[in-house]
């Protein structure tokens, strides 16, 4: 039968174990103040996904409201305003089944999204000509 370790000595193992891992060249880095040791809590993938469940907004919500909205810029003020991480917006852009990459930062990512919605509105009613008047006056000409 297993000792139960304390969970201190735990992190001090966690600790002596990545400072075995070093190599000479880090070490002597380290040791002439050019290279600092940080530790970071980083929460697992699982505690994530229960804090991505518990988002007070919905993608389909999103979605629906740009699909309201009749100009880019508001659409991009909307979805800075809502600090979405890159896992919702590329949940997003899966939703509206619009391509992106990994390569993609969050302001192409939201260009991506807005593009897929307001975007793809905007060229419709420009290529059926219901959103510009001076097509019409062009049709009356002919």
């Amino acid at each position: 039968m297993k000792k139960k370790i304390s969970p201190y000595l735990q992190v001090m193992e966690y600790c002596l174990s990545f400072l075995k891992k070093l190599s000479d060249e880090e070490i002597a880095k380290i040791e002439n103040g050019d290279l600092v040791i940080q530790f970071d809590l980083i929460e697992k993938k699982q505690n994530l996904k229960q804090k991505k469940d518990s988002i007070t907004f919905s993608t389909t919500e999103i979605i629906d409201f740009l699909n309201t909205v009749g100009e880019r810029d508001e659409a991009m003020k909307y979805l800075d305003s809502l600090f979405i991480s890159r896992l919702s917006l590329e949940e997003i852009l899966r939703k509206l089944d619009y391509p992106h990459t990994k390569k993609d930062n969050l302001e192409k990512l939201k260009q991506k999204i807005i593009e897929a919605t307001i975007g793809f509105r905007l060229r419709s009613e420009a290529i059926q000509g219901k959103s510009d008047s001076s097509r019409s006056d062009f049709k009356d000409n002919i």
